[in-house]
């Protein structure tokens, strides 16, 4: 189960600055722009989309951060 008060706290950080669309996913809420996920809660983490040319610039040397995989299989883009 995803944690309400954060679900809360991005949806109104994400509201005033962009187009987003809210949609379920199994484990939480899910944030889109232009039919392509941009965050989501999904059980304890907020996953965020950052396309793949960025993503050694954000995960690689925080401990706090990874790759977002679903049942082993690794999600790109």
């Amino acid at each position: 189960m995803y944690d309400r008060g954060l679900a809360t706290r991005l949806h109104e950080l994400t509201a005033t600055l962009f187009d987003l669309e809210e949609t379920r996913m199994s484990g939480g809420p899910a944030y889109m722009m232009n039919s392509h996920i941009c965050s989501a809660l999904w059980n304890d983490y907020l996953v965020i989309g950052v396309g793949n040319e960025s993503v050694s610039k954000f995960v690689g040397g925080d401990p706090l951060t990874r790759l977002f995989d679903l049942n082993d299989k690794t999600m790109k883009g």
